[in-house]
């Protein structure tokens, strides 16, 4: 069969048809795939069974199906391939699917999509991210949430927080250079409230902000943390335990009616603590992102230089070494491990950071 079987198409790639260019190439294919099977090749101008391709990143038609506008939405609830979108022109929040295996959406994304008019309406493309939390550990990669103005990490005296797993937090957000607001919640419990705060004195003077509260016996200590949060996207992150649902149902009254309605519109029924999704403050623009909690941070896309200057107490020491490729752990000179000797560098820290890159 040669080119000149099937006239090349010039047309508006919404109105191929049989004899678009791309035709000549499935004809053959489908030859080839029937040689000796006693089958004969389509007739040029004969209609196929199978769906016309599409250009890469667009949602592929029923013939004579005309292509509704694509529109612009935010990424509001994520749930394995389905998603729930809020529109950019305000309409009502629509579920949608995204096109093709290889899209990815998180929470936080800005996308296209095409509305159908019955079923998901398809996502076609996503914006490039000003940043992103995720993990990545040797074999996979989760991205958590996109284009956030700041993330909230919770800790808490009881049940008592992990700080090598705080401290991977901080490192990944900073790499992002994503602000971090550290909430020390629980803190109507005493004793525990006092065997964190030694901890959460280094933390705050390295720079985090660091906010005491108590969502279930002192309301008012929500009043700082309800001001950081107005006219910004906040991911809610922390370890399994640390009182992340008890904060959400004090800062966002109608938690319980949105998860409802994300459940029914993802069809997560029972799952809906398993996957991220945004919720809208009372204030109607700003954004709480709720995430599930997890015991373990890893960092392999980051690299040991990247680590390095994630730590804010190393970085007026970076440079300052005897040898230029110190690895700041046991090589005569090194300044970083010289200012941890001394106390200028908390030595908890200093040491947490040595095992995670001897981990990672």
């Amino acid at each position: 069969m040669t080119s000149s079987d099937h006239p090349r198409r010039t047309g508006p790639a919404d109105d191929f048809d049989d004899d678009y260019t791309g035709a000549r190439y499935e004809d053959e294919a489908m030859a080839l795939a029937n040689k000796g099977r006693g089958r004969q090749p389509p007739r040029p101008g004969g209609s196929r069974s199978y769906t016309r391709k599409t250009p890469a990143g667009s949602q592929a038609q029923p013939r004579g199906q005309t292509r509704s506008e694509r529109l612009q939405a935010d990424v509001m609830a994520a749930y394995g391939r389905q998603f729930l979108l809020a529109p950019t022109d305000g309409g009502p929040h629509l579920p949608a699917m995204a096109v093709g295996r290889r899209l990815d959406c998180v929470v936080g994304d800005h996308v296209t999509y095409r509305q159908a008019d019955s079923g998901p309406s398809a996502i076609e493309s996503v914006a490039p991210r000003r940043n992103q939390v995720r993990r990545r550990d040797a074999f996979r990669e989760k991205i958590i949430a996109a284009n956030v103005d700041q993330a909230a990490v919770l800790i808490s005296g009881y049940p008592a927080f992990d700080e090598a797993l705080l401290m991977r937090l901080l490192l990944g957000l900073t790499a992002e250079d994503i602000p971090v607001l550290v909430l020390v919640t629980k803190q109507d419990l005493s004793q525990s409230f006092e065997q964190v705060q030694a901890r959460t004195r280094v933390y705050e003077s390295l720079g985090y902000p660091m906010l005491p509260i108590s969502a279930l016996k002192d309301p008012a200590s929500l009043e700082p943390v309800q001001e950081r949060l107005v006219g910004k996207r906040t991911v809610l992150l922390g370890q399994s335990g640390m009182g992340k649902s008890t904060l959400l149902n004090a800062l966002v009254p109608t938690a319980s009616q949105q998860t409802n309605e994300i459940s029914t519109a993802l069809s997560s029924g029972r799952h809906t603590t398993t996957f991220s999704r945004a919720f809208i403050l009372p204030d109607g623009q700003s954004w709480l992102i709720d995430t599930p909690g997890f015991q373990q941070f890893e960092l392999a896309h980051l690299s040991r230089w990247q680590l390095l200057h994630a730590m804010p107490e190393f970085r007026p020491y970076l440079g300052q070494c005897r040898f230029n490729d110190c690895q700041h752990h046991d090589e005569p000179g090194c300044a970083i491990r010289d200012a941890a000797e001394r106390g200028d560098i908390d030595p908890h820290r200093y040491d947490l950071f040595q095992q995670l890159v001897d981990y990672d």
